[in-house]
């Protein structure tokens, strides 16, 4: 966190006041992500005929993700893996 907030010119104690760690850094990274580029791929759905067809586009769209940020979406991966038990469920949220 400290060499990130350094990099960054944000005060370590600030950075600490949005991210509890670097790996929410990350989750908040690749939300920012899917937000700016999921309306354009949930419009694409909507052509798209068969559940089949549509998993398919949605590996697509996690693939270019994972393509496009290769270490960062490796170290999210990990990170949400071993998270994946105390991550909220729908119905807790």
């Amino acid at each position: 966190m400290e060499e990130i907030a350094n990099k960054t010119d944000i005060a370590k104690g600030t950075l600490y006041n949005y991210f509890p760690d670097k790996e929410e850094i990350l989750v908040g990274y690749f939300q920012n992500y899917i937000a700016e580029h999921g309306q354009e791929f949930f419009d694409s759905l909507k052509d798209i005929p068969g559940i089949e067809a549509k998993l398919s586009r949605f590996l697509d769209f996690l693939t270019t993700i994972i393509t496009e940020e290769k270490e960062l979406a490796e170290i999210y991966l990990q990170f949400r893996m071993k998270t994946l038990s105390t991550a909220p469920t729908p119905s807790t949220r």
